[in-house]
């Protein structure tokens, strides 16, 4: 009988795994329990400055995409205007960086583009 996994003859061998309720786990418990509300607050601002600058860089890349749709529609406007689809964009990535620089404000910070 060839057996689907080479080693096994078919059966499932049981390999124990190490538990972590013995001292190993209450030892963190109990260093969960006793940290300072100074390294939750570290962590908090830590947190907050990722995601301000997660935000900063997604409104800059949306600034440079408006300022190329804007460019693109300034030069169909010389052949007859741009498409509705191009200023629909546009309009729509505003939304976006007005949304973008709404939560910026939010988070504390005061710069624009």
């Amino acid at each position: 009988m060839e057996s689907p996994i080479p080693g096994t003859m078919g059966v499932m061998e049981f390999v124990p795994t190490p538990s972590f309720s013995g001292p190993v786990a209450a030892s963190s418990r109990d260093a969960a329990r006793r940290s300072s509300p100074g390294s939750t607050t570290t962590a908090r601002s830590l947190a907050h400055q990722l995601e301000r600058d997660r935000i900063e860089q997604r409104a800059a890349r949306v600034r440079k995409v408006i300022h190329a749709l804007r460019e693109r529609a300034q030069a169909r406007d010389t052949v007859g205007g741009a498409p509705r689809p191009l200023r629909a964009a546009i309009e729509d990535f505003g939304h976006e960086l007005a949304e973008l620089e709404r939560r910026l404000r939010h988070h504390g910070h005061t710069g624009g583009s």
